[in-house]
C-alpha cells in the first residue's frame, strides 16, 4: 500500500485526499479538490487501474481504504 502511494500525481492525491471523509459523487469531487473534469476523470480512472478508489453506486466514488456503508 506505501508503494501505491509513492506513484501518485498531485491530482491523484488530491482525489484521495477528499475521499477521506467519505465516498463522493465526481461532481463534489471536482469542486473539492479544485481539478477540471479532464483532470479529475483521469485522476479518478488512474486510481481506480491501481485499486485504490471504486465506484460504489451510480456516480459515487471510494477510496478502498475506506469502507463504505450503503445506509
Amino acid at each position: 500500500q506505501a508503494a501505491r502511494h509513492l506513484c501518485e500525481s498531485a491530482d491523484e492525491q488530491a482525489v484521495l485526499h477528499q475521499l477521506r471523509a467519505g465516498p463522493r459523487p465526481a461532481d463534489l469531487l471536482g469542486r473539492e479538490s479544485g481539478l477540471d473534469v479532464t483532470a479529475l476523470l483521469r485522476a479518478l480512472g488512474t486510481l481506480e487501474q491501481r485499486g485504490a478508489v471504486r465506484r460504489v453506486a451510480g456516480d459515487l466514488w471510494a477510496s478502498v481504504d475506506a469502507p463504505f456503508t450503503n445506509r
